[in-house]
């Protein structure tokens, strides 16, 4: 693995920067944020990189801030999230932006940046939610689950909620309410949503 790279920048055109590390030219992917601030060709540069692997390429990704490839990394960890795409949410919004969407479980910014669904943005809150959140000091966008346990599906319960318009906290207090009401059975998804609707009507 390649973890960081220092060299003489050779030039950096769009998301792709060369380093000259001792007469190797190195292609670097970057986001905006990163080419913004590497300066003119010439300037020694320090990139902090991560090698993705595929069977027809090796491609190798830099970032200015260990921060920067830290949320690289766990955008990937995602499922239908790849480089290039991760690559592309972090070159429209800031770190700690991006970090605080996810703590906060705000879907609807998420899906303001380039590639992303509301699927996939409920399964950035659902999977990275609690890391990042733990990061920043910040309760999770998940159930508070206090007394009894809530069933495995609760969480995504409860995303589907706040996408139909509920608050977090409304939502939360509905699936925590249902999920009560019916312990003794195991709810999908989808049963959970729609008694907590009926209870709503």
């Amino acid at each position: 693995m390649i973890g960081q790279i220092r060299g003489a920048l050779v030039s950096a055109a769009g998301s792709t920067a060369t380093v000259d590390l001792g007469g190797l030219g190195l292609e670097v992917q970057i986001t905006e944020q990163t080419a913004s601030l590497l300066g003119p060709p010439g300037t020694e540069v320090t990139l902090y990189t991560h090698l993705a692997v595929r069977e027809d390429a090796l491609t190798l990704f830099g970032f200015i801030r260990p921060e920067e490839r830290q949320l690289f990394r766990d955008l990937i960890s995602v499922s239908g999230i790849g480089p290039r795409l991760a690559l592309g949410i972090l070159s429209r919004d800031s770190v700690d932006r991006i970090h605080e969407m996810i703590a906060r479980g705000d879907q609807t910014a998420l899906k303001r940046l380039p590639g992303l669904g509301s699927k996939t943005a409920q399964r950035l809150i659902l999977d990275l939610g609690g890391r990042i959140s733990a990061r920043l000091g910040e309760r999770a966008p998940a159930v508070v689950r206090s007394g009894a346990a809530l069933p495995a599906s609760a969480d995504e319960a409860i995303l589907a909620m706040i996408s139909l318009g509920y608050t977090q906290g409304e939502a939360e207090k509905a699936i925590a309410g249902v999920a009560s009401e019916t312990r003794d059975r195991e709810l999908s998804t989808e049963e959970l949503v729609k008694l907590a609707l009926n209870a709503k009507a």
